[in-house]
C-alpha cells in the first residue's frame, strides 16, 4: 500500500515425523517394520496425499477468513524444487569445506527409529510436570584431589554420555563436604538444602571451603 513490492506467498510445512505418525495411525501401522513391509515409496506417497488434502482444506478456510495471500502459488517443503535447492546448498557448503561430521547427543524415538526435533518434543499436549532429577559425583583425578568429587545436578541425564567438562562459578564459595567417607565439592549455599532433600545425609559435614576459581582446570 506504500509502493513497495511485497511477496505474499503462503507456505506449507509438509515434511516431518508428525505427518508420518498420523499416516501410520490412518493405516493401522504399529511400528517401522509395518512401513517397510508396506513399501517406503508407497508410504511416502500416502504422506504426500495427506499433506495435499490438508493444504487444500487450510487454504479454503484461510480464504474464508479473509487472508490476503497468493494462494495459487503456495510453496511446499515437500516439493522437489525445495529439496533440490537444499541439496544444492549443502553441496556448495561441502565443496567449500564448511560441513564436517561430528558427534552430538539427541533425543531418539525407539518406536519410530529416528531422531526427534525440538518441535516433535514440545508440541500439542505439552504440559509442565515435576519429576525427579539426578545428582552425580564426578571424580577428580588430579593427584592433589584423588578420592574427591564434584557434586553435579542435571535435568538432562541423556546428555551425560557426551559431557567433557563441568562448569563452576569462579565467584562462588564451594564447600568441601565429607559424607560417610565420600568427599565432594558443592556450592556452600546448598549444603542445608541438600540435606533436607536427602541428597546429603544429616551426618554430612563441611571440612573446608574453596573459591570456584580454585576449582577451574581440575581434572
Amino acid at each position: 500500500m506504500q509502493g513497495y513490492r511485497q511477496r505474499f506467498q503462503n507456505g506449507f510445512d509438509g515434511q516431518g515425523l508428525w505427518i508420518e505418525v498420523e499416516v501410520e495411525k490412518e493405516m493401522g501401522f504399529k511400528s517401522k517394520r509395518n512401513i517397510e513391509a508396506f513399501g517406503i515409496g508407497k508410504f511416502v506417497e500416502e504422506c504426500r496425499k495427506r499433506v495435499d488434502r490438508f493444504a487444500e482444506r487450510i487454504s479454503e478456510q484461510s480464504k474464508r477468513l479473509g487472508y490476503f495471500m497468493d494462494w495459487d502459488n503456495s510453496y511446499h517443503t515437500k516439493s522437489d524444487e525445495n529439496n533440490y535447492t537444499i541439496w544444492h546448498f549443502l553441496k556448495t557448503c561441502a565443496e567449500k569445506g564448511w560441513i564436517y561430521k561430528g558427534r552430538d547427543v539427541m533425543p531418539w524415538c525407539p518406536r519410530c527409529g529416528t531422531g526427534l526435533s525440538q518441535h516433535e518434543i514440545v508440541t500439542e499436549g505439552y504440559q509442565e510436570i515435576t519429576h525427579e532429577s539426578p545428582y552425580l559425583k564426578f571424580p577428580l583425578i588430579d593427584k592433589n584431589h584423588e578420592g574427591e568429587n564434584l557434586l553435579i545436578w542435571t535435568t538432562t541425564p541423556w546428555t551425560l554420555a557426551a559431557n567433557v567438562a563441568a562448569a563452576v562459578n569462579p565467584e562462588y564459595t564451594y564447600a568441601k563436604v565429607e559424607d560417610h567417607g565420600t568427599v565432594m565439592y558443592l556450592s556452600k549455599s546448598l549444603v542445608t538444602t541438600l540435606k533436607k532433600d536427602h541428597v546429603l545425609t544429616e551426618e554430612a559435614k563441611v571440612i573446608g571451603e574453596v573459591k570456584g576459581s580454585d576449582l577451574v582446570g581440575l581434572r
